[in-house]
Parts: C-alpha cells; structure tokens; sequence
C-alpha cells in the first residue's frame, strides 16, 4: 500500500504546475487527477487485504490531492463545542 501511495505521490507532484495554475478549471485539474493518479493508486487494488489503516491512509492522501486543486477552506460549526471543519465547496460552474 505504501508503495502504490509513493508511487501516485510521484504523479500527482509531476502534475502540480497544473494544479497550480489559473488557467485550467477545478474540474479540469480534478479530471486530470482521476485519469492519471487515481489508476496508478488503485492497481491491483482487487487482490490487497485492505486493512482500516490502509482505508484511512488512501483517504489521506486524496485529501491532500484535493486540497491541491480547491484549497482548504474552513468553516466555524457550533455545537457542543466549537470544531473547525474542513470542506471543499464545488458547483459545477467553479473555475
């Protein structure tokens, strides 16, 4: 799993000028992401024994991919006690 992770890490750091840029649209950059880092995560994915660390590990990592493309954003949530939730907004028409 750690292997795959790397090795995704490496595609998605090569792809990081275009994450970057105003030029392309988010959902531009996320359709990158989805066909070139998502299969390259996922290989073989059918015959691992996916053990709880790894499911929150894959996780990880896609947040991070996409806090690349739509950055962090927070919110403040009252409740019992004040928490600071982290979401991504998206809407179809978002350059």
């Amino acid at each position: 799993m750690k292997h795959q992770i790397t090795i995704a890490n490496k595609t998605s750091y090569g792809l990081k000028k275009q994450l970057n840029s105003l030029n392309l649209k988010r959902h531009t950059k996320y359709m990158l992401c989805k066909t070139l880092t998502r299969p390259i995560l996922t290989y073989g994915i059918e015959c691992w024994p996916l053990s709880k660390k790894d499911g929150i590990m894959l996780q990880i990592f896609e947040r991070r991919i996409l806090r690349m493309i739509y950055g962090s954003v927070t919110i403040m949530v009252y409740g019992e006690q004040d928490t600071i939730v982290s979401f991504i907004p998206f809407t179809k028409n978002q350059t």
